[in-house]
């Protein structure tokens, strides 16, 4: 564990951050993973899932960006919470292409 670190009077305190988190830094998946651990209490909601599914849907059909987001996050499913992993498997199984712009 590390030690405070103090700046003028200012003080650092460093916290223990999971290695499935880090994981995800700098990584095209990474904003999908960040967005989806906020919004975890309204995928309970069905018209929200529904959305949110939609939303994802509609960003894994990009052009420019979707493939790599959808392959990034297929190859790090394992590093994500089951439930996250539960709710992806759906939509990156889908055809991104059927997604409406």
């Amino acid at each position: 564990r590390l030690k405070p670190i103090k700046l003028g009077t200012q003080e650092i305190h460093f916290k223990y951050a999971a290695p499935s988190r880090l994981y995800w830094a700098d990584r095209p998946g990474m904003r999908v993973v960040q967005a989806l651990h906020w919004m975890q209490d309204m995928l309970t909601q069905k018209g929200e899932r529904k959305r949110i599914q939609a939303t994802l849907r509609r960003l894994f059909a990009d052009p420019k960006h979707g493939e790599a987001i959808r392959e990034d996050l297929r190859a790090g499913l394992s590093a994500v919470p089951i439930w996250m992993q539960e709710f992806l498997r759906e939509i990156l199984r889908a055809d991104p292409h059927e997604a409406k712009p």
